[in-house]
């Protein structure tokens, strides 16, 4: 019995050995528990020892090297042997300080001379009983603190451009989120803490100040992780219905950028899905439809090949084009699409499955979809559960789809906290554990960042990945419908906002990126080009 427990704790208290000090602080409970059990089996080999009953087994006597390195001997030195072979393959396999101790030891220097304790197990059996147990609490509330900011964050993220609306519609702030919570004030601020290893925020220091972790914190997972063509249009045809994407222009670069990323990954083959608004911008800008063939739709000009006769915002194109980002060419399909919202969705998941299925492209490497959604659609419409459900089955799968939300906080006339239950638009996306990214849309460099991971992310794991761009609608539901009538305080904050060109513009010149002059004249050079 003796010779089971001994084999079985030893290994234990030395794999503890290996945790950083920020695990060890993190699992002080754990670690007293260990150190009792070391205390308590040292005292009963010298018990053993000194009553004649033996030491335990491969345990021999101490001698004066081996004593001062004592996790040298018996069944512990099977796992030292094992962390060593480990570390020749790989110094980064085991914890910084057995690099030191395996480095010292292939140096020449003895077992005892060349193990360095770290901080929290310097001396220990003097100073066990000194340990400052709120020290070692504190630091596993701040552990606490920043793993509650990796997961709940998002709920008192910034993404709303007006500033109108909360992140999930929720004005309080989660308690995960409040110092107060885990017995922590603005006395603590200038305190030092050290940091797990599930963070990176601190990039190559391992110890930050509170203040500095809050403030870390909230810009990473508090923070905006959220024209032309159209101004020509309303210029032009003002009375015309077009759905246009102002409010949220950075949808066109976001495809853009989603689709660069999965052509360099080696995908040639994109078919899209979407709604109304927006539609003749993306035709023209991210698929390059000729201009002529878009514009004929708005005036009295025939067309070379008469169509259905479907109205201008329902009509699809399918395109091969030279991708600048790869070099290759791709072809975007966007499918046609009726009034009735969300129905497009199975059928552009059941095209692409048919191009991967006649391309034997068995792991969507070379086709993937593309899907867009309005906030009030997505949560509204039970056909998006319905293609969700089935997107993960072997018969029905096309191996993920990048879905982007045109998040314009309204639907039609209605608030969302009148269209839905839930706090995200996104909610029902869950049901298959899709990533859900949101991103305020007056941040394009927020944007494209998320863009590129989600992206990836689809590439990589071939699952669905969501980016909700919480944007806002200038105009109303259509161009000859006045929002103010139903929504007068959100439209006066509209009409003051300036478009995310002009801030970002604005942005660059204030960073000393480009000049005003420059800016103005690549503005006048797009508008009459176009």
């Amino acid at each position: 019995l003796l010779r089971r427990l001994w084999q079985e704790k030893m290994t234990l208290f030395f794999r503890a050995l290996e945790i950083s000090l920020p695990d060890m602080l993190s699992r002080s409970s754990r670690f007293k528990q260990l150190l009792q059990l070391w205390q308590c089996i040292t005292s009963n080999v010298n018990r053993c020892q000194s009553t004649g009953y033996g030491a335990p087994p491969n345990f021999p006597a101490p001698m004066s090297r081996m004593a001062a390195e004592p996790f040298l001997n018996g069944t512990s030195s099977i796992y030292i042997e094992e962390m060593f072979e480990s570390w020749k393959n790989d110094p980064k396999s085991v914890h910084k300080s057995w690099d030191a101790f395996f480095r010292s030891v292939e140096a020449g220097m003895q077992p005892g001379d060349a193990y360095y304790p770290p901080p929290s197990l310097s001396a220990l059996s003097h100073h066990v009983a000194s340990i400052d147990t709120k020290t070692i609490s504190d630091h596993a509330k701040v552990q606490q603190l920043i793993k509650s900011y990796q997961t709940r964050g998002h709920h008192i993220a910034d993404l709303d451009p007006l500033g109108i609306n909360k992140a999930d519609l929720d004005d309080t702030v989660a308690p995960e989120l409040e110092l107060s919570t885990y017995n922590l004030s603005e006395k603590d601020l200038n305190r030092e803490f050290l940091l797990p290893n599930t963070t990176y925020i601190g990039g190559d220091r391992s110890v930050l100040t509170l203040g500095e972790i809050l403030e870390r914190l909230k810009k990473i997972y508090c923070h905006h992780i959220g024209v032309e063509f159209e101004e020509f249009l309303a210029k032009k045809w003002p009375a015309e219905k077009r759905f246009g994407l102002e409010g949220c222009e950075v949808l066109i670069p976001a495809m853009k950028q989603v689709i660069d990323c999965a052509a360099a990954l080696g995908v040639d083959t994109f078919v899209i899905g979407m709604p109304h608004r927006g539609r003749l911008n993306i035709l023209a800008n991210v698929c390059r439809q000729e201009l002529e063939a878009i514009f004929c739709q708005f005036s009295t000009l025939e067309p070379e090949d008469e169509g259905s006769g479907d109205v201008k915002y329902h009509l699809g194109v399918c395109i091969e084009r030279l991708n600048s980002a790869s070099g290759k060419p791709i072809k975007l399909s966007v499918v046609a699409n009726p009034s009735h919202l969300e129905a497009v969705d199975p059928v552009v998941q059941g095209k692409t499955r048919a191009e991967q299925f006649y391309r034997n492209d068995t792991r969507g490497d070379k086709v993937m979809s593309i899907l867009l959604h309005g906030d009030a659609a997505f949560s509204g419409q039970g056909i998006v559960y319905e293609t969700f459900d089935i997107s993960g089955l072997p018969a029905y799968t096309c191996h993920g789809s990048v879905h982007f939300i045109v998040n314009n906080q309204i639907g039609f006339t209605t608030d969302p906290r009148f269209s839905r239950s839930s706090p995200y638009c996104t909610d029902v996306a869950k049901v298959v554990n899709a990533p859900i990214f949101h991103v305020n849309a007056d941040d394009p460099e927020a944007v494209m960042h998320v863009c590129t991971v989600a992206s990836q992310w689809r590439n990589k794991f071939k699952k669905d990945v969501v980016i909700d761009l919480v944007c806002y609608r200038r105009h109303g539901h259509n161009e000859q419908d006045e929002p103010s009538f139903t929504q007068p305080l959100m439209y006066q904050k509209i009409a003051k906002a300036l478009p995310v060109m002009d801030k970002y513009a604005q942005k660059l010149i204030n960073a000393g990126v480009v000049t005003q002059e420059y800016v103005q004249v690549k503005g006048e050079f797009f508008v009459e080009k176009k």
